[in-house]
């Protein structure tokens, strides 16, 4: 299969003994709902012929048009049939905005609509990189920075996922690494490591931690914010902090030779740690992608 801007072409050859045969040969090809499909040479009933060429036109509006597809060639020959069939997978570019709202980039889009943009399971409304929040307040502006709860903007029930081109260490493959931390494995308090994510697992973990900010927020600051209550600035109220494992009156209570942000990101960094890279591979058929051929 080879790209040419917005279409893509399905290129098909069949061989036969006798070579004769081939000429005969039917096809059944896949559609793909949203793309235009042209068939060439054209034919008015069962596509036939030894080269066949498929052209899809437009990108589909719906994720799971892409993935797996089969294709079948039938020969009839007298009293005899033969059939054989043979997978071909359609790919999208990741990066282009060739998708069908033609205003953010194809891995958000087609992402935005698989099981990794519910964390945890649960529905969320999600913005695109500062969307919603002033320039001046938008921390998806820093490299490093894959998302974003600002209760103050964005509709106040929003998270952002920022560009993971520009944000994350590889452009290619979106990688990041996070502290693995959880307060139940004390081991994980001493040690310093981290876990990568790649491609999927990089969005969807940035919707899982965000998420958890916006979870945070609502349950700890239900009428809001109030420094009188979080006299240590790490977004925990200061009530709960012994309960919770933490220290009153000490921002950062664990890994205090790296800089986490506090207590509260703590938490959701804790909040993806039994995530499973690779939960999501069978939703990205972006190219280059956790499916696209190394």
């Amino acid at each position: 299969m080879s790209e040419y801007s917005n279409r893509l072409v399905l290129d098909l050859e069949a061989a036969t003994v006798p070579v004769q045969h081939a000429d005969s040969v039917e096809w059944t090809v896949p559609e793909i709902e949203g793309s235009t499909r042209t068939i060439i040479p054209a034919s008015t009933s069962t596509p036939q012929g030894r080269k066949l060429s498929v052209v899809y036109k437009g990108l589909p509006a719906n994720n799971a048009e892409f993935g797996t597809k089969t294709v079948k060639a039938t020969l009839k020959t007298g009293s005899c049939k033969i059939e054989k069939t043979r997978e071909v997978q359609f790919f999208y570019p990741r990066d282009e905005l060739n998708n069908p709202g033609k205003t953010y980039p194809n891995w958000y889009y087609y992402w935005k609509q698989t099981p990794a943009a519910r964390p945890f399971g649960q529905n969320v409304r999600i913005e695109y990189h500062c969307a919603g929040i002033p320039i001046d307040k938008c921390s998806c502006l820093q490299r490093g920075v894959v998302g974003q709860y600002n209760p103050y903007y964005s509709g106040y029930k929003t998270i952002n996922v920022c560009n993971l081109k520009t944000n994350t260490w590889d452009q290619d493959t979106f990688f990041v690494q996070l502290p693995a931390v959880r307060r139940s494995k004390t081991n994980t308090l001493s040690e310093r490591k981290f876990l990568p994510y790649k491609y999927i697992d990089t969005f969807a973990i940035a919707v899982m931690h965000e998420f958890t900010h916006f979870n945070n927020f609502h349950t700890f600051w239900p009428d809001g914010w109030k420094a009188s209550e979080d006299t240590d600035k790490d977004d925990i109220p200061d009530r709960l902090e012994v309960g919770m494992g933490f220290i009153p009156g000490l921002k950062q209570t664990y890994w205090r030779d790296v800089d986490l942000g506090g207590d509260e990101e703590f938490l959701t960094l804790a909040s993806t740690y039994d995530y499973q890279a690779g939960s999501f591979d069978e939703h990205d058929w972006a190219k280059p992608g956790k499916n696209w051929p190394k």
